[in-house]
């Protein structure tokens, strides 16, 4: 994945929410932003524009503001919308969309305007953001690959596990200007303006050993071989799971949802097994069908290595209520995960849940941590 990043020198005047003003009533635009980090690399670019702002003057549910949004390359797009509140604020909010064809430095001009139906003062605000918007055709590539470096050698050998879902930010003059999250293969990618300096810094706080280092000076642009080895003090794991469900009800099919962690540094792989309630049985349904078997009343996930401080695995399994099942009665599942031997703490790997058999169900309460289930 790519983000875009911000020239430290326009970088104060394109932060969240891109220009606002004092919040004055009747009538004001309050703010205007768009959907870019930065620099847009390469044309054509697609950008959302927002603009929100506040209308005392206005009946809510009732009178209308037109908006305009002019993008600077001569083109500009107007919309009526809608006065939200009640009676103790009006406002209105307005989104466009734009695809700007070529590079360039653009100006962006703002404005609304509009009468209420109850009355006949005409009310008009307009806002302009200088160099809003920056489309470059002068960027280069600054990326690595993040792994786990098995043989602390700094070199990415065959073998060796990638590390996905590590927040790498991208730094210019001591500010961060972008950041990117590494892809299941251990990659990250950013797009830079190539006359700028810059630094790559991991913000994994799980690995407090990392070669080169934690933060890496990029040097020219562009540059795709910032790559971070990560090793552990102490080489150890923490497996982790919890289940919670999804209507328990006689006769209906429902769900239980199993989730993997591993709390250590050591990258490690596994099996989970649950043990089924007598009521309720495998219908057949797993998120990941080629992890699980089933045998009787025993179901077994295997999952591949988990490393700390990433995501975790989720499975989503299909279970059916028999229609006998007593109302408010419990239904209780096993899940025990191994291995255990090495396990920085076992303790956390088995445990008994217990869900409340049902006769209807909000499609929306989904227990993370069921009311009998452990603390």
């Amino acid at each position: 994945m790519k983000y875009l990043i911000v020239p430290i020198a326009i970088f104060t005047a394109l932060l969240s929410g891109i220009q606002t003003k004092a919040q004055t009533a009747p009538f004001a635009i309050y703010s205007a932003s768009d959907s870019t980090w930065g620099p847009m690399c390469l044309a054509p670019s697609t950008i959302d524009f927002y603009m929100y702002g506040v209308a005392g003057a206005f009946n809510p549910q009732i009178d209308v503001v037109t908006c305009a949004i002019h993008y600077g390359d001569g083109t500009s797009d107007t919309v009526n919308v809608n006065v939200y509140g009640d009676f103790t604020y009006a406002d209105f909010w307005a989104a466009t969309q734009h695809e700007y064809t070529a590079p360039g430095t653009y100006t962006v001009y703002y404005e609304a305007w509009g009468t209420p139906l109850s009355g006949t003062t005409f009310y008009y605000d307009s806002l302009i953001v200088s160099n809003e918007i920056i489309i470059s055709d002068t960027c280069g590539s600054v990326s690595g690959t993040a792994y786990y470096d098995t043989n602390n050698n700094c070199v990415y050998d065959a073998g060796e596990l990638p590390m996905p879902n590590l927040c790498i930010a991208l730094y210019e003059g001591g500010q961060a200007v972008a950041y990117d999250y590494t892809d299941a293969d251990g990659s990250y990618d950013f797009d830079a303006p190539i006359n700028g300096t810059y630094e790559v810094q991991l913000l994994s706080q799980t690995f407090n050993n990392v070669c080169p280092g934690n933060v890496q000076s990029v040097g020219a642009v562009p540059n795709t071989s910032l790559d971070f080895a990560l090793f552990c003090d102490t080489a150890y794991f923490d497996l982790a799971g919890t289940l919670s469900a999804w209507q328990v009800r006689p006769g209906f099919d429902g769900y239980l949802y199993l989730f993997l962690s591993n709390n250590g540094c050591l990258p490690q792989s596994g099996t989970a097994t649950i043990v089924l309630d007598p009521v309720t049985t495998y219908n057949g349904y797993c998120s990941q069908p080629n992890a699980i078997t089933a045998n009787g009343s025993t179901l077994t996930i295997d999952f591949a290595a988990l490393v700390g401080g990433q995501d975790g695995a989720l499975f989503q399994i299909g279970i059916y209520t028999d229609p006998a099942a007593f109302l408010n009665t419990q239904a209780c599942f096993l899940l025990n995960v191994t291995p255990t031997t090495g396990d920085s703490d076992p303790a956390n790997n088995s445990d008994n849940y217990c869900f409340t058999v049902t006769n209807s169900w909000d499609p929306n309460d989904k227990a993370v941590t069921p009311a009998n289930g452990p603390d």
